[in-house]
Formats: C-alpha cells, sequence, structure tokens
C-alpha cells in the first residue's frame, strides 16, 4: 500500500515537472524559434512572438538603428502603417523590435540590440554625453537584462544574479558565490542559467 501511494505521489511530482517546463516553455514562442519581423510596441507581443499588425518594418537592409546618427534616431524606427503612411516609432512608443536578424530593445531614448537571448536577455546600455562641437564624448556602458518572465529590465549585477537569476540553481548559484572572477564571468553564468531553462 504505502508503495503504491509512494509511486503515485512520484508519478505525480514528474508529470507535474513536465508539465510546468512544457508550460515555461509555450510562455516564451520567441525563444523557442526565430523572432518575427516587425514592431513589438508592447512586452507580450515580443514575449508571444507577435509583432503589432498595425505596422509594417521599413528598414533598409544596410541600416543599423545602433549606429544610426542622432537625426536619423530622432526619427524612430521606420515603418509603414495599416493605413500606407511611412512614419517613425521612437523608443519610448514601443518595446522591441526585429529586423529580421536581430532584436533591438526600446530603453531610455535609444535602441539596443539583444546580445545574448533567453529567459535572461542580454543588452549593453550605453550613457554618456556629447562635448559640444569638437565631437568628443564622455561615455560608460553597462550590461543589463530583460527577464522574459516579466518584461522588467534589469541592471546586471551580483545582487540580480543572485536573487532573480541563480536562485533556481543552486549548483550555479555555489559556484557564484565561490567565484573571485564573479564580477568578469558574470555574463557566462546568464548564459549558463539561460541553457539550465531550456532543459
Amino acid at each position: 500500500m504505502k508503495k503504491n501511494i509512494l509511486t503515485t505521489l512520484l508519478l505525480g511530482c514528474m508529470i507535474s515537472l513536465v508539465t510546468r517546463a512544457q508550460e515555461e516553455q509555450a510562455m516564451h514562442p520567441v525563444l523557442d524559434q526565430p523572432a518575427a519581423v516587425g514592431i513589438f510596441t508592447t512586452f507580450e507581443q515580443l514575449k508571444t512572438n507577435s509583432p503589432d499588425s498595425e505596422y509594417k518594418l521599413n528598414i533598409d537592409p544596410a541600416f543599423n538603428m545602433e549606429r544610426a546618427n542622432l537625426m536619423e534616431r530622432a526619427k524612430g524606427v521606420p515603418v509603414i502603417t495599416s493605413s500606407g503612411e511611412e512614419t517613425g516609432i521612437r523608443p519610448t512608443k514601443m518595446f522591441a523590435y526585429c529586423d529580421g536578424e536581430d532584436v533591438y530593445i526600446a530603453y531610455g531614448t535609444a535602441f539596443y540590440k539583444i546580445e545574448d537571448p533567453g529567459v535572461y536577455s542580454v543588452f549593453t546600455y550605453v550613457s554618456g554625453a556629447s562635448n559640444g562641437s569638437y565631437g568628443s564624448a564622455s561615455t560608460s556602458s553597462q550590461d543589463y537584462i530583460l527577464d522574459m518572465n516579466s518584461g522588467k529590465i534589469y541592471r546586471l549585477n551580483n545582487g540580480i544574479m543572485k536573487k532573480l537569476i541563480l536562485s533556481n540553481y543552486p549548483d550555479l548559484l555555489e559556484k557564484f558565490n565561490s567565484d573571485k572572477m564573479k564580477s568578469t564571468m558574470i555574463r557566462w553564468y546568464v548564459t549558463e542559467a539561460n541553457k539550465k531553462s531550456k532543459k
């Protein structure tokens, strides 16, 4: 009798784990297939890989928003609306876009390419101000992550690694806590956590 109860409980746990893994996979279609070309005005559209049907991307294949000049950025991402109007959408009016090769996250007043896609997708935010007409600039960069479960964006640091990313992976968390090079290896841990999330 006890053996049957134990077997039933174990079977129930296994089914629950498989179901949960399948549900988590289904929650992130954009991670399971190439991102669809288009504009994602909300996080939910990105997560479900369903671009906004109101807009059709109108980008020259050679265009790169990250390298665009200030005037091009001010116009926003070129689109054609469902009524045929050619216009642009600025970062403050959208969540992300895909040009057919890469996904660019809208953050602040600019777009940043997602460099390491996964449940925790990494992009590098660059901040700085130009010093007048001399062309010199003072800039700094910092890695950020987009949490594909919630749509929230976090600055990537040790606290976020422990609390958000590695809390579900005790083996990685233990390794991270004892790693004297953790600050320079931090993106490696994100990649490993993303790999584990697929299993």
